[in-house]
């Protein structure tokens, strides 16, 4: 659904995902560009495609925020839906990343599960 409200806004999408089989499912509903995050040097791949100057805004919903300061443009958003990290670890972030970058970092939690619909 992220790539599709994306891809109405009018934005180039460069997904990201763990398995190709992700992939093909991103790329079937509408990501310009697709990168297996596997390869610790993705954020490389989303540079080139970016022509050195990064993305506006990261979708997070896995929690690779260290990597994603790397290929994002300088006041870009992160926003960061999720925090399974890779194999079960968290990351760590070095703060002086955000400040450099003067990214912003948005957290959201949906709380459809908390409804009571009846």
């Amino acid at each position: 659904m992220a790539v599709q409200i994306a891809k109405a806004a009018g934005a180039r999408v460069i997904a990201t995902a763990s398995s190709k089989e992700k992939l093909d499912v991103a790329k079937r509903v509408g990501s310009d560009e697709c990168i297996n995050y596997t390869n610790s040097e993705w954020w490389k791949e989303v540079m080139e495609l970016t022509s050195g100057n990064g993305v506006d805004v990261v979708y997070d919903p896995v929690g690779l925020v260290d990597k994603s300061l790397k290929c994002l443009k300088h006041k870009g958003r992160i926003l960061i839906i999720g925090f399974a990290g890779i194999e079960g670890n968290l990351e760590k972030i070095a703060m002086n990343s955000i400040l450099l970058k003067q990214a912003q970092l948005i957290g959201y939690v949906s709380y459809l599960g908390c409804l009571n619909v009846r």
